[in-house]
């Protein structure tokens, strides 16, 4: 009986003794499904100082190492910038005096011109919906143009050689509204603040003088967007003075239109 179960369980002994190196050596099943970087961090654990690195790994750690705060252009960007170039049809008006000579000067008799202005302000998201959203901001204007001129005295002489230099400076609150069906087209309503100077120039020293005046306006208009940041505009304003000297006045209703660049 003893010989017959020895003859069973040896050659089971001896077949179990051939399999158990190969079952030693080999990996267990699940490492297969495990991702890369884990089989590799597991064979540095097995192998310290073996495993070299990749050019994927050198990759990934230049990627990890240029992560910026994703916060940082949102807080750059709460506002636009622009700057622009207007030109609107002026006239000055009104009379003042020399006060020397208590000379008083039609100042209408010299004629209407072209103002030019630079346009520069700032504008921020207000509102945003579905279909439309608001902006509002600041907006300001720098204005020159000195035009020829002549100087009529009470005696009834004339001074021609005179040159009439017209500054105005202005700034105030805007806001924009856009469609979103129709995103190239702005309409725009504001308010403005300013002062307004006419310098009269000439050769003749009796013939000479400065006055300024602040001023208040309205205006409303429209930007036509060629691009993401070119457009054109148009802008109607009416202007009051509000402290005038002598009867200086300023043209009331006046239609400016011009170009600017937005980024």
């Amino acid at each position: 009986m003893l010989s017959h179960r020895v003859d069973i369980f040896l050659p089971l002994l001896l077949g179990a003794l051939a399999v158990s190196p190969l079952l030693l050596q080999a990996e267990p099943a699940q490492s297969r499904d495990l991702p890369p970087l884990t089989e590799r961090a597991r064979e540095e654990i097995r192998q310290p100082g073996r495993i070299k690195a990749t050019p994927n790994d050198v990759q990934v750690s230049q990627s990890m190492l240029s992560l910026e705060d994703p916060l940082r252009e949102v807080r750059q960007r709460l506002w636009d910038y622009k700057l622009g170039l207007g030109l609107q049809m002026f006239r000055p008006s009104g009379t003042v005096r020399n006060d020397f000579t208590s000379s008083d000067f039609n100042l209408s008799d010299n004629g209407s011109t072209v103002l030019p202005a630079l346009i520069f302000g700032a504008q921020g998201k207000l509102l945003e919906q579905p279909r439309w959203q608001m902006d509002w901001g600041l907006s300001g204007r720098v204005g020159y143009i000195s035009q020829k001129a002549k100087a009529r005295f009470d005696s009834g002489f004339v001074e021609s050689n005179v040159r009439l230099n017209t500054f105005m400076l202005g700034v105030g609150p805007q806001l924009n509204f856009v469609m979103n069906r129709v995103p190239w087209l702005t309409t725009v309503v504001g308010a403005e603040v300013g002062r307004l100077t006419y310098t009269q120039v000439s050769s003749n020293d009796l013939a000479n003088l400065s006055k300024r005046a602040n001023y208040q306006a309205w205006l409303a208009g429209f930007d036509f967007r060629l691009n993401p940041t070119w457009s054109l505009y148009t802008r109607y304003s009416n202007r009051q003075l509000s402290s005038a000297p002598d009867q200086m006045q300023v043209q009331a209703n006046n239609w400016e239109a011009g170009t600017q660049i937005v980024w």
